[in-house]
Formats: C-alpha cells, structure tokens, sequence
C-alpha cells in the first residue's frame, strides 16, 4: 500500500512537471529564479529548512509563518556595471494537515517577496533603486511516513510567482527527497536529500537591462539536489532547544547559482505543539544565492493537539479504578493491521498485540494496563509510590506501581524521553529537600531501568518543595504536594 502511494505521489508530480509548459521569455528586470534559497520546514515536526520524519497526527492542521530577510543575495560586476540584490524580505505562509488512516500529511506553502536591488555603471557614476514585490511560486506537497524514522516528501510549485522579481522558478517545478531521523536523549538529528526538476529545463538570466547597461553576466538553474541536515538538542526539555543547520541546493543543470547555508537558532515551545523559532545565518558559497547574513522569527502551531502528556503518581490514597465498558473492537484493515484490532499499523504502538477496547479509549493499539488509567491529557497510575520514611527507598508495596510505568513504557514506544520528577511538602529544610526529592527521583529511574526500560529515555529531577499544587500548611496539602510525576518530553 505504502509503494502505491508513493509511485502515485511521485507520478502526480512528474506528470505535472511535464505537461504544465513554461511561461514565454520577456525582457529582464530580475530573473525568474527564486533567489533566495530558503525554503521552511513543511509542518510542526521540522527544523528551520530540514523537515522531520515524524506526520502531522491525523485530521489534525498545522499553521505557520516563516518570515526572513537575507542580505546581499547577489553580486553581478561586468562591462563596467555591477548589479546587486541587497535586501530580501520574504514571508511564508504554511500549512498541513495529517490523513486520516493513512500514513500521510498533505501541506501548502504561499510565499511572498520583496526585493530591492540597486544598480550603477562606471560612466556615469549614478546609481539606480530597482527592485520589486509580489506572490512566490505556491507549494503543493505531501509527506508519506516510511516508519517512525524516514519519510517521503514530494513537492509541487506552481508558475505563480510575479515575473522577472526573483520570487519563482517561471515554469512548474517539482522535487521528491527522502527524510531520515534519529534521537539520542536530547539530541535529535535528521538529514533531507532529494531531486528538483523544472517543466522546460533551465531557466536563464542574462544582465542586460533595457534602460541602462548590463554587467553581461548569465544565471541560470535547471535540475538540482537539494540536501540539508540539521541537529537540535534540548536545553531545557520540552521548553527551549538549540538548532543547528545547513542546507544547499548543488546544480545538475545551470551556472552561477548555487546557494549554501549554515543557520543557527533557539526555538522556543509554547503551548500545546506550537512554538517559536528564531536565529541567523549566512551564505558560505561564493555564487548567487548565499547571503551575506540572514535573519528569520518563525511561528509553528497545531491547534487542538492534546497538552504533553503527563503521568502522575499522587503520595494520596488509592483512587478508584475506572469502570470498564465492553465495547466491540472494529473490523480488522487486512494488510494494513496486523494483529486485527482495527487500528492502522502506522497508528498503532504495538503492532502484534490487539488493543483489548475496555472503555478507555485510547485508541493506541496497546493492550491496557490494569495500574494505568487514560485521561485527556495521557494515562496516571492508579495507586501512589510509598518511599521508607525519609529515604529514598521504594516501598515493596509500591513495586507494581512503578512495574505498571515500565510496562506502559514498552507498550508506548513512541516515548522516546521521559522526566520523572520528585517533589516533597514543605516539612524541614528546603536544602534538605531537595536532595530528598532528587534521591527519590533517582530510584525511580534506576528501578525502571531495572525493569529493562532504556536509560536514555528516562530522565531524573528533583524539585523539592519548590512546585507544591497547595501552598497551604495542612495534612491535605503536605499529601498533595508530596509526589512523584511523570512528564513525557518527547511523546512524537
């Protein structure tokens, strides 16, 4: 199923590619070649540039808007003219939404441009303000999931950029690439290679301005590989990462453009799956098309995407067990559901064992776990972890609790890390607990661990009695505030 959706991605892209003809040649202010290299991510899942393996989740919609200024996109000297392309400003409005049942997400990008540009001549010495604005060349794309770590991205650009501005290719074009993903604790990498071709071969620009002269100097760009990697590592998880990033597009078919680019920048996360990119870069290619510095604020959301999940362990009595209904599992999807519980194997976290359908409803593809309840927001054990008093020793009654944590940890694979915090009340010294809540935090981990759970996805903090829920001095309060949680960082 999968190889049919991507002989179908890639023959609709081909098939327009080729029947769609190139706009005529006309006379030249700029060139019909979009300038600038930068091209954003396709959806929350990506970098700047490089996109990630992971889907937009299905029937859900992500929004965003890249906005970058590059200067010094091009130098042009000859016959006693020089051209450059000072200044460009380029905002982008993306889009994507995931399918339902099927290992896809479908994206739309609308780029905009302004362009300034300056020109002058050794005759007269004067010097002429050119330049221009308008719409960039509209993106059609789609992204089939190849597994947890790779994916397939197919693009399709539309002739509908302004002429002659630098903002669009002047014909149809269409690129495939192929994206790869790893995660290592905080770090996370991916690398994006592909292929770019354009419906009449290359296109050309030659520098010989009808009002004024020229430099005489050609460009021109037809098929290309496009490549690009890039690293991010957690700062602060779940709330700032560092990025790192280059990207090139290296020439099958053209001369004098080739743009390469190291960027660097935070992105900081909002609520829910949105967040905030910001950072710079520069050109480190000598043709058209690398900036001398660039600069670029991005924001990325997916409205409706459920809070991180959290798992909870409250110090408090046990919690009453939530009532199971029997429910009727749905039919089966034949090749595309293995263990016949009616959940798409691409959706599903346990490919070879049924979900049981008890009443829990989440829709995972797991067996449910006896200790473990599915709330909204993710799944809390139903029953505290008790420690030896003021110790960090687990209490033998509290095995099976965090034996059910460890269990629901291999059901749901796509855990990659979690935080297990500690936090104690507000009886003795801050100091004191602290080291207290980090100890317990600790033996947590190591007991996971134990249990067979890789240590790096697990990680351990203490918060001490800086995070109390009540800020009262009160048994209710101390019991409350007295815990252990569960944050998933990296749930995708």
């Amino acid at each position: 199923m999968r190889a049919r959706l991507l002989v179908v991605c890639l023959l609709v892209a081909v098939s327009a590619v080729a029947l769609v003809p190139p706009r005529p040649a006309a006379a030249q202010s700029g060139g019909d070649i979009a300038l600038d290299g930068f091209r954003p991510a396709l959806d929350t899942n990506g970098y700047v540039t490089v996109d990630g393996a992971a889907l937009t989740p299905p029937a859900q919609v992500a929004f965003g808007l890249y906005t970058t200024w590059a200067h010094g996109l091009l130098r042009l000297e000859g016959q006693g003219a020089r051209y450059r392309v000072q200044d460009a400003f380029s905002p982008t409005l993306v889009a994507a939404m995931g399918v339902p049942r099927l290992p896809l997400a479908l994206g739309l990008s609308l780029p905009f441009g302004v362009v300034s540009a300056d020109r002058d001549h050794d005759t007269d010495g004067g010097s002429y303000r050119t330049g221009d604005q308008g719409l960039g060349d509209v993106g059609v794309h789609a992204k089939l999931g190849l597994g947890r770590r790779a994916a397939l991205a197919a693009s399709l650009w539309l002739p509908t950029a302004t002429d002659d501005a630098w903002l669009g290719a002047g014909a149809t074009s269409g690129q495939v690439r192929v994206i790869v993903e790893g995660r290592r604790g905080a770090l996370r990498g991916a690398l994006n290679a592909g292929v770019r071709v354009r419906a009449g071969g290359a296109a050309a620009y030659m520098d010989t301005p009808a009002t004024m002269p020229g430099t005489g100097v050609r460009l021109s760009l037809g098929a290309a590989i496009p490549v690009g990697g890039a690293v991010a590592y957690a700062l602060a998880p779940g709330k700032v990462d560092v990025l790192a990033e280059g990207y090139a597009l290296v020439p099958l078919d053209g001369d004098g453009y080739a743009p390469i680019e190291a960027l660097a920048g935070l992105k900081v996360h909002l609520a829910r799956a949105s967040h905030l990119t910001l950072g710079g870069g520069l050109g480190v290619g000598p043709d058209a098309g690398n900036p001398d510095a660039r600069a670029f604020l991005a924001i990325v959301f997916e409205p409706g995407r459920p809070e991180r999940l959290r798992v909870v362990v409250p110090d408090r009595p046990e919690v009453p067990r939530v009532a199971r209904v029997e429910e009727p599992a749905p039919e089966p999807l034949g090749d595309l559901d293995r263990d016949g519980d009616g959940i798409l194997d691409m959706n599903d976290l346990c490919e070879d064992d049924p979900e049981d359908f008890d009443g829990l409803e989440d829709d995972d593809g797991c067996p449910d776990n006896d200790l473990i309840a599915f709330t909204d927001g993710g799944f809390e054990t139903l029953k505290p972890i008790h420690f030896e008093f003021d110790s960090a020793v687990i209490k033998s009654e509290s095995f099976p609790v965090v034996r059910a944590v460890a269990e629901a940890l291999r059901a749901h694979g796509h855990i990659r890390r979690m935080e297990i915090g500690g936090h104690t009340d507000s009886r003795g010294s801050a100091a004191y607990n602290l080291a207290l809540s980090r100890r317990r935090a600790a033996a947590v981990k190591q007991f996971l661990v134990d249990e067979g759970i890789d240590p790096e996805r697990l990680e351990s903090e203490g918060y001490g009695e800086t995070r109390p829920i009540l800020d009262r001095r009160t048994e209710e309060a101390y019991a409350k505030n007295r815990r252990v949680e569960f944050l998933i960082l990296d749930g995708r």
